[in-house]
């Protein structure tokens, strides 16, 4: 089982992707809070717990970049990181690399990756383009071959 991170100040997103058959999984968090260093402090207690990560092999995670909230993204970055089971490989992946892992162009658009997600589907999800974003960071931590764990 791989797993997709994609989050925001508001919601984490997490998308289960199987090795092998079976439908991937979407696992939206919201985060509550009156301010973002509020939402930062909510993710310990909001994401799933032990049993969720018991059989996943590896995470992809987005590394924040851009120049607009990059501070308070990091707070939430760093909220997730500590509440992944440290023995778990957690790779951090920058928007440009995972696109590619995905056979995508670097720069590719949001609509580009949801066309992408989809044509791997068997049915449209209906999930937001958060779901397709993490997913696709599944699937790149998938093909990725040296992940490492974050230290």
């Amino acid at each position: 089982m791989w797993v997709g991170i994609d989050y925001d100040t508001f919601a984490v997103h997490l998308v289960r992707l199987p090795e092998e058959d079976g439908e991937p999984t979407y696992h939206p968090i919201p985060l509550e809070g009156d301010d973002a260093f509020e939402r930062a402090r909510r993710v310990s207690w909001e994401l799933p717990g032990p049993g969720f990560w018991d059989d996943v092999t590896a995470c992809g995670i987005e590394e924040p970049g851009g120049k607009y909230n990059l501070g308070k993204l990091n707070k939430i970055q760093g909220a997730i990181i500590t509440s992944v089971p440290e023995d778990l490989l957690l790779a951090p992946f920058q928007a440009g690399l995972w696109r590619k892992l995905c056979g995508l162009p670097g720069n590719a658009t949001k609509h580009m990756i949801r066309v992408w997600v989809m044509g791997r589907l068997d049915q449209d999800p209906h999930w937001p383009q958060d779901a397709f974003d993490a997913y696709a960071l599944a699937y790149a931590v998938s093909q990725q071959t040296e992940v490492r764990r974050v230290e």
